[in-house]
């Protein structure tokens, strides 16, 4: 049987939501303003710890921001997507710059079905409740160590570089995301893999900004733009690896 590893990122891509500003959108209009302030000049994981205890300090507690969690949408395309390459035989991983509990919450969560056990792995920034409820985050490469990656990836997360470290024992790999720090590990994806890239957001800028990019890419390269469109993708490439 063919070996097949589907990563994906999480915000805009399994999501129609950053999680990030979904959760001070919801529970700080305040805090999100800072947010907008802030994103300039403090690295964003660091800004996310800070505003994260600010917003403890005001009286969110954690079981508000668990429950504002599990009303993010999921779209039942993507469900049924996890499904389709579970019973292929295939394993599943999130390559994301959100964090442990934002993104385990939400898979974990009535509106998502339990998806969460269908996820083997999440590679992002850990994240950790204190005994007041307030949330901690942290970078997943901290300071003064680096991911070593000169391309454009944020400096507490190459996506690449995690990719590089897990590819090796599968024959097929898929990648699915919509953001710039979603190129490299595309870049890393073989001619035999598949990067699934979607429209309308800073993936498809960088890309048809500059056919260097796109050449970058030795995968093949299919886009989407809606959730039931990225499942079709991965039904025809899992049917043919079948044939």
């Amino acid at each position: 049987m063919v070996k097949i590893l589907a990563a994906f990122d999480f915000d805009f891509t399994l999501v129609d939501n950053d999680s990030d500003h979904f959760v001070f959108d919801k529970l700080s209009p305040t805090l999100r303003k800072k947010m907008s302030e802030l994103q300039s000049s403090v690295q964003w994981t660091d800004l996310m710890h800070l505003l994260l205890g600010e917003l403890n300090a005001s009286g969110v507690s954690k079981a508000d921001i668990i429950q504002l969690l599990g009303q993010i949408e999921f779209n039942p395309a993507i469900l049924k997507m996890f499904e389709t390459i579970k019973n292929a035989g295939g394993d599943i991983i999130v390559v994301s710059d959100a964090n442990t509990v934002y993104i385990d919450e939400i898979l974990k969560a009535k509106e998502a079905k339990n998806a969460r056990h269908y996820v083997s792995e999440l590679v992002t920034n850990p994240g950790t409740w204190d005994d007041a409820g307030r949330l901690h985050v942290a970078r997943r490469v901290s300071p003064p160590a680096t991911h070593g990656c000169p391309s454009i990836c944020s400096l507490n997360l190459c996506k690449g570089t995690e990719m590089q470290k897990r590819m090796s024992e599968y024959d097929i790999v898929l990648y699915g995301g919509d953001g710039k720090n979603d190129y490299c590990p595309m870049t890393k994806l073989g001619e035999k893999d598949f990067a699934l890239a979607r429209r309308g957001h800073s993936l498809e800028k960088l890309i048809s900004g500059d056919d260097t990019y796109e050449k970058g890419i030795k995968a093949n390269l299919l886009w989407w733009n809606e959730a039931d469109e990225m499942l079709a993708h991965v039904e025809g490439i899992l049917a043919k690896l079948k044939n």
